[in-house]
This record gives structure tokens, sequence and C-alpha cells, in this order.
């Protein structure tokens, strides 16, 4: 039955030649942003977390509103 769905469509139409040479352009630069967007999400969830290193993830955090109190006393704004 598969095999009788996939053969009926009677190969490539005539749009097909024409389709394909848009399609590749794209692809490594999607390839490329889905790669970024995953490397930066790993990093961002493993920075965020610090599995195992619950003191560091303390000080971490302390440093990051140490660091925001010292810039807006320096007359920056968020």
């Amino acid at each position: 039955m598969a095999l009788a769905l996939l053969g009926s469509t009677g190969g490539p139409g005539p749009g097909a030649a024409l389709l394909l040479p848009e399609v590749p352009w794209p692809l490594p630069i999607y390839v490329l942003v889905s790669a970024d967007c995953y490397a930066l999400g790993t990093v961002g969830h493993r920075v965020a977390n610090l599995h195992g290193y619950e003191d560091a993830a303390l000080e971490l955090q302390n440093q990051i509103q140490d660091s925001g109190t010292d810039v807006t006393c320096k007359g920056m704004c968020f």
C-alpha cells in the first residue's frame, strides 16, 4: 500500500526544478543560526544553574548585584 502511494505521485512535477535552486542557499544560514542558538542556550543554562556548585552560584549572583549597584553609582542606568 505504501509503495502504491509513493509511486502514484508520478515523480517530481514541473515546479520541482524551480524550487531546488531556491532551497540550498538558506540551509547553511539556518544551520549556523540553529547551532548558535543551541550553544547560547546550553551555555546560558549551565551558567545560570551551576550544577553542583551552589556556593559558586551564590557568589556569582552577589557579584552581579554588586556590579549593578557599582554601575548605577557611576551614573549609568539600565
